[in-house]
């Protein structure tokens, strides 16, 4: 054990790292037992590469208290605070573990499979170039083939002026499992800030992630902020916890949560709600592409759910979305179904280049849910771009508009195809349903 006892260890030598961990079944904590709690193991300097602050070949890394913090101040250079390698194991349970850098900085970073325990504390990454509006991204938790457990009451923190990530899992590894803690994104300007992103590799391995609670902000006055995503070889399945997720300017859409091309999303519980500065749509569920099934779970925004969104067609795709329960309460359309085609160029400036015209359309099945709008569509189905394929099939649900606080039922609610409903009337909690299915 290291009791830092509020002293500063500061690495001032030529090579990449401070400390390495490296032998079979040993295990480093460091921790701060002073009065002041300011120990910190730091690394700040300015190095050409890749600057660590605590390199894990093998064994256990612990953070019970005290700072793990790296900054590299060269432009266009990177940090990572804990670089876990092969069969590592990180526990993080008090203190901070913090990465900077200009260009790309990781507060716990790993390619390899290893083992991250997440119980308390601080994790943080700031990725600092503000004129680096594409290139500047911060992750907080990054791993590839690794598995996470994340518990009690961490607090995550990305940052950047770019793209922003909480929690990072690419589609080779066992995945995640998260029960508690907060994780905040946020990103200046530029790209997106994710809270939880999970798959997005095409290998054989599929990560696998489960949400039972927590609290999950994502703030971006840039394009596309989303509180959990889920892309190809990925499978995150929602049982609680409170998503929130806002555009700070004029940026791009906003998901709350969003289901890619080659994904499986399962939302069962959960409170999800996205919010817009502009005219862009606020979206509790945006589909791309996939598998997704909601069983329950309460949503709201401008839009409840949209399959498929414009941003949909960068790959042929059908998604497939089946609605069994859950509240939909919104201001705009409550579930907007259409289908999307875009042409685009392949290889610029090469012999390769070619025309490439992406479809993709949606099949969606209602079978039961509350779906309500406050002040336009209750459901939708546009054929867009010349691209009809898509589906929209109503076995069950209730519906209803809201004026002021009167609830009420109108036909043209229902836009873009023929339906069979029954005006029932039916008062349930102080909310009338005009139409069941």
């Amino acid at each position: 054990t290291l009791d830092l006892n509020n002293h500063t260890l500061a690495y001032t030598g030529t090579a990449d790292r401070f400390l390495t961990v490296n032998k079979a079944g040993s295990v480093l904590t460091v921790t701060d037992n002073s009065t002041a709690k300011g120990g910190k193991l730091d690394v700040t300097k300015s190095y050409d590469g890749n600057l660590r602050c605590v390199s894990v070949s093998s064994g256990e890394f612990v953070v019970e208290g005290g700072q793990v913090s790296v900054q590299n101040t060269m432009a266009g250079k990177t940090a990572r605070a804990i670089w876990p390698v092969t069969n590592a194991i990180v526990t993080i349970k008090g203190g901070t573990v913090q990465a900077k850098s200009p260009k790309d900085a990781r507060a716990i970073n790993t390619g390899n499979i290893c083992t991250i325990n997440v119980s308390g504390g601080n994790i943080i990454a700031k990725a600092q170039d503000t004129n680096d509006a594409w290139g500047a991204n911060a992750y907080s938790i990054y791993f590839e083939k690794g598995t996470l457990t994340m518990s009690g009451n961490p607090v995550i923190t990305s940052e950047a002026a770019s793209s922003a990530y909480g929690v990072y899992a690419s589609g080779d590894g066992p995945g995640f499992h998260i029960s508690g803690g907060t994780i905040n994104a946020t990103t200046k300007s530029g790209n997106s800030a994710l809270c939880v992103r999970i798959g997005g590799t095409t290998g054989d391995g599929m990560a696998i992630g489960v949400i039972e609670g927590g609290t999950f902000n994502a703030k971006s006055q840039g394009t596309y902020p989303c509180a959990a995503v889920v892309e190809i070889n990925g499978n995150l399945t929602i049982e609680g916890g409170t998503f929130d997720v806002q555009s700070l300017t004029n940026g791009g859409d906003v998901d709350c949560t969003r289901c890619g091309y080659g994904g499986t999303l399962e939302i069962n519980g959960g409170s999800f709600t996205a919010h817009y500065n502009d005219t862009k749509a606020g979206r509790s569920v945006g589909v791309r592409g996939g598998t997704v099934t909601v069983n329950g779970g309460t949503f709201s925004g401008t839009e409840g759910m949209t399959a498929i969104n414009y941003a949909s067609a960068y790959a042929t795709n059908t998604a497939n979305v089946t609605i069994n329960g859950g509240s939909f309460v919104t201001s705009g359309t409550t579930l907007n179904v259409s289908s999307r085609k875009r042409e685009a160029k392949l290889d610029q400036g090469k012999e390769t280049e070619r025309d490439t015209t992406y479809t993709c359309n949606a099949n969606v099945t209602v079978n039961g849910g509350y779906f309500c709008s406050t002040g336009s569509t209750i459901v939708n189905l546009a054929q867009a771009d010349g691209a009809a394929a898509s589906t929209l099939v109503l076995n069950g649900g209730k519906y209803a508009e809201k004026s002021g606080s009167t609830y009420k039922g109108q036909i043209t609610a229902f836009k873009g195809f023929t339906t069979s409903v029954t005006d029932i009337n039916e008062t349930v909690d102080g909310k009338t349903y005009k139409y069941e299915l």
